[in-house]
C-alpha cells in the first residue's frame, strides 16, 4: 500500500512539474508573440493575424493568468484605428469601392472602442481611447452640413475634454481639444442653439490645451 502511495506521489509531482515546465514555455511564448507582433504591426498592419500566439496547455490558462486579455483587445483596437485612417479625407482620386470601405472601417473602429471603453479599468487607457474615438469624429467632419458639423465637433471636444480628464498629460488630446475648439469658433452661427450633441465647450473650462501634442 505504501508503495503504490510513494508511486502516486511521485507521478503527481512529476505531473506538477511537467505543467510547470510547458507553463513557464507559455509564458516565454507569449511575451516573445506580443513584442514580435508590435514589431510586425509597425511594418505590417494589415495583417489580420498579429499577436496570435498558440499555447500548448489546453484552454490556454497562463493568458488567464497574466491577465494580457485586457492588453490583446487595446492592441487590436490600435490597429482597428489605424486601419479607419483618420487623417484621410476621401477626395476624387478615390475610387466607387474605396469610400464605403472606408467608411466600413471607421464604423467598425467605432465600435470596438466603444466596446473597450465601457470595460477599461486603466484611466490612462481610457484617456488614449477617449482621444481616439474624438479623433475618429474628426474624421468626417469636413463632409457634414455645418448644423451637423457643429454637432460632431461639440462631441469630440467632449471625448478630449474626457480624455484630459482622465490624463492631464495626455499632449494629443490637448492639442485636438485645441483644434477642435477653434474649429467650433469658425462655423457660421446659422442657429441660436445646436440640435442635439452635447454642450458647447469652453476653451477655459479646460486647462493647459495649448499646442503641446501632435494630435491623434
Amino acid at each position: 500500500m505504501r508503495f503504490w502511495l510513494v508511486l502516486c506521489g511521485a507521478l503527481l509531482s512529476a505531473l506538477v512539474a511537467a505543467l510547470l515546465l510547458l507553463g513557464a514555455y507559455d509564458v516565454q511564448r507569449l511575451e516573445q508573440g506580443l513584442s514580435e507582433g508590435d514589431v510586425r504591426f509597425r511594418t505590417e498592419p494589415i495583417a489580420e493575424d498579429l499577436w496570435q500566439v498558440s499555447a500548448t496547455l489546453p484552454g490556454n490558462p497562463v493568458r488567464d493568468l497574466l491577465g494580457v486579455e485586457d492588453d490583446l483587445r487595446y492592441r487590436r483596437v490600435i490597429r482597428a484605428f489605424f486601419l479607419a485612417r483618420p487623417r484621410v479625407i476621401p477626395g476624387p482620386r478615390f475610387t466607387a469601392s474605396a469610400v464605403p470601405r472606408l467608411e466600413l472601417a471607421r464604423g467598425e473602429a467605432q465600435v470596438q472602442l466603444t466596446n473597450l471603453m465601457g470595460i477599461e479599468k486603466d484611466a490612462r487607457r481610457l484617456s488614449q481611447e477617449n482621444n481616439l474615438q474624438g479623433a475618429l469624429a474628426l474624421a468626417v467632419v469636413l463632409r457634414q452640413q455645418t448644423e451637423q458639423r457643429r454637432s460632431t465637433l461639440q462631441a469630440a471636444a467632449g471625448y478630449f475634454t474626457e480624455a484630459i480628464r482622465l490624463d492631464a498629460t495626455n499632449e494629443d488630446a490637448m492639442y485636438n481639444l485645441e483644434l477642435t475648439l477653434e474649429m467650433l469658433r469658425t462655423l457660421p452661427e446659422e442657429s441660436d442653439a445646436p440640435r442635439g450633441g452635447k454642450k458647447p465647450l469652453e476653451a477655459g473650462l479646460v486647462g493647459g490645451s495649448q499646442r503641446t501634442g501632435a494630435g491623434y
